[in-house]
């Protein structure tokens, strides 16, 4: 059975991963602050997607190509597959990046093992940002 592509990192395709292991949604972009009354705000800037993908193993040549951008914290083209099921491109930028591990399997083949990451839409959505 053929899985959907579900993200794409500055054109490449990264493996389908699961439902629990993989999410795209949106949530308030906006910083929380206490005011001196105790009362306790959020100013909010606007929607933005979050995107949470985990894999057990990928190919050396697929994390060479896609860990120089979760690594410098710059935005970088990306599309992916809302929990909604509707593909979207923007830019987004690495908020959160497990160091994976090397691993061979029974053959000798290498992989890299424990992929975990975070994306963030570098901006909010053009269409969501007044009246929030």
């Amino acid at each position: 059975m053929a899985h959907i592509t579900q993200l794409i990192i500055n054109g490449v395709r990264l493996p389908y991963a699961s439902r629990d292991r993989y999410q795209a949604k949106e949530e308030l972009l906006g910083e929380t602050r206490e005011m001196i009354s105790g009362r306790v705000t959020t100013e909010g800037r606007g929607l933005v997607y979050f995107v949470r993908y985990e894999y057990d193993y990928i190919l050396p040549e697929i994390w060479n190509a896609i860990s120089p951008y979760l690594k410098n914290k710059k935005a970088f083209p990306c599309t992916f597959l809302t929990t909604e099921g509707e593909m979207k491109v923007t830019n987004m930028v690495c908020t959160e990046l497990t160091q994976p591990s090397f691993a061979f399997d029974i053959n000798g083949k290498a992989y890299w093992h424990n992929i975990s990451f975070t994306l963030r839409e570098e901006r909010p959505h053009a269409d969501n940002q007044s009246g929030v």
